[in-house]
């Protein structure tokens, strides 16, 4: 499963909706801050990396991408040690 479709799914089930696509936004589909920290939480515990709460009011790509980066640098500080 890709980070896109790992979020995706924590979307779906947090924001009760059937179908999340690249381009939809976090607040159109119906989040909110206490959303996106469950969002977020979810995000630290199965993926490992923090994100910011106010990354996740962006499109799912964005919010993908910015996960993406986090574990790249994450993977690369592991790699040094």
């Amino acid at each position: 499963m890709t980070t896109q479709d790992t979020i995706a799914k924590y979307w779906m089930q947090i924001l009760n909706v059937d179908t999340v696509e690249p381009s939809d936004d976090f607040i159109s589909l119906g989040g909110n801050s206490l959303s996106a920290v469950q969002v977020a939480n979810r995000i630290a515990d199965d993926i490992g990396v923090q994100l910011d709460i106010g990354e996740m009011f962006n499109t799912l790509e964005q919010v993908t991408a910015h996960c993406d980066q986090l574990i790249r640098e994450r993977d690369a500080g592991a790699a040094l040690t």
